[in-house]
């Protein structure tokens, strides 16, 4: 009998332990998954003592606080696994996490804008999510200095127009190397369209960023090549007058590292002469283009292109001057060198010089004629004088 009473006792302690056992797990599931309400219930329910109860609760407390710290490195970790679909889904369900710095103290936008192979959506997703982070610095870049370097010829004007969008200023704040983030577009061979997004939103620090010319962080040649595209840039927007500064700056650099008398600094005479023939300065344009006519002859060959393309600017300008035969002599040489370099009678360059001649060969027979005219009227001017 005694045996009995004492299991009994046994299977009371046991029912009572499994109660309190699962009233503990109870409580702790619902603090885990931040379920408060049910967290209360458990606590009001619970039939241990309040020490038991208090105790779980700090234990399950804890590891809520635990896990919320992880949740925060989280994010962090997707990107540098590039597990692009779970970092998505966790920055909506977590747009605070965008906010988390790493280690090394980079945010999450910095930190996917130098990987090549990140989304435009992530970028865009985090962007949304944490707008200030376009205005925060990592080692001398902002965010979209480290996109446009990463990802060269494939940045997303997407991207860039709405970098642009929540933090205008970003195109004048020049990185570590005093490079505008169009200077960097340049360097890296963006696309034009994003190139010309940048420039239409402050073209004004172009101008006024002195300091990139003297930069020790880039070698001339680099920094000669990015005052070239801005040129461009320049002369695509009609600013013709900027382009010749740029144009100037980038011939005065490749002349120190290539010398005198070498093709890329005739291609840049070319350039600077174009821009001053767009002024109406043909005078100025006629003589950066015979200097780089004078150079091609002693270092290319009659079927480079570039002779053939700095021949017909030299016949554009004679043409203008309305030196009609010159012209056409520099065009039909312009001609006969795009045929030893095989271009192909479809390509730009072949299609634009048949029209230069029928047009200068149009204004020669028009000139003609006029000059025809006034010489009949003179004629008759003195008969009725005699």
């Amino acid at each position: 009998a005694d045996d009995g009473d004492d299991d009994d006792y046994s299977s009371s302690l046991e029912g009572d332990n499994s109660s309190e056992d699962e009233e503990a797990f109870m409580l702790e599931r619902a603090l885990m998954s931040q379920d408060w309400k049910s967290a209360k219930l458990a606590i009001q329910s619970s039939k241990s003592n309040d020490d038991e109860v208090i105790h779980s609760a700090a234990n399950a407390s804890a590891a809520v606080l635990s896990r919320k710290e992880d949740d925060s490195n989280i994010l962090l970790e997707l990107l540098v696994s590039a597990d692009w679909q779970k970092a998505k889904v966790f920055i909506q369900s977590k747009p605070n996490s965008a906010q988390k710095r790493d280690g090394k103290g980079r945010l999450p936008l910095y930190l996917a804008c130098t990987n090549k192979d990140a989304p435009d959506e992530i970028i865009e997703a985090l962007m949304t999510a944490y707008p200030k982070a376009l205005e925060v610095k990592f080692e001398g870049k902002l965010p979209i200095h480290a996109v446009i370097s990463a990802k060269c010829s494939n940045t997303s004007f997407g991207v860039v127009k709405n970098m642009i969008k929540f933090y205008p200023l970003s195109t004048s704040i020049p990185d570590d190397a005093y490079m505008l983030p169009i200077h960097r577009a340049c360097c890296y061979g963006v696309r034009d369209v994003v190139i010309n997004a940048l420039y239409q939103s402050n073209k004004r620090a172009i101008i006024e960023n002195k300091n990139m010319r003297h930069s020790k962080s880039l070698d001339k040649g680099m920094r000669a090549t990015i005052f070239g595209s801005i040129g461009n840039v320049h002369v695509d927007n009609g600013d013709y007058d900027l382009a010749c500064d740029s144009y100037s700056i980038s011939l005065l650099l490749k002349r120190e590292v290539y010398g005198n008398d070498h093709a890329i600094v005739a291609q840049a005479l070319t350039k600077l002469s174009i821009a001053h023939r767009k002024l109406g300065k043909l005078s100025t344009a006629k003589v950066y283009l015979e200097e780089s006519l004078s150079i091609l002859d002693r270092v290319a060959n009659d079927s480079d292109p570039e002779l053939g393309d700095t021949m017909v600017q030299m016949g554009k300008i004679f043409s203008k001057e309305r030196h009609f035969n010159r012209a056409h002599k520099y065009f039909i040489n312009a001609c006969k060198v795009y045929r030893s370099a095989k271009i192909p009678p479809e390509d730009p360059r072949q299609c634009n010089l048949r029209q230069l001649l029928r047009q200068n060969f149009a204004n020669a027979i028009k000139s003609a004629r006029a000059s025809r005219e006034r010489q009949s009227s003179r004629g008759q001017s003195f008969a009725v004088i005699g």
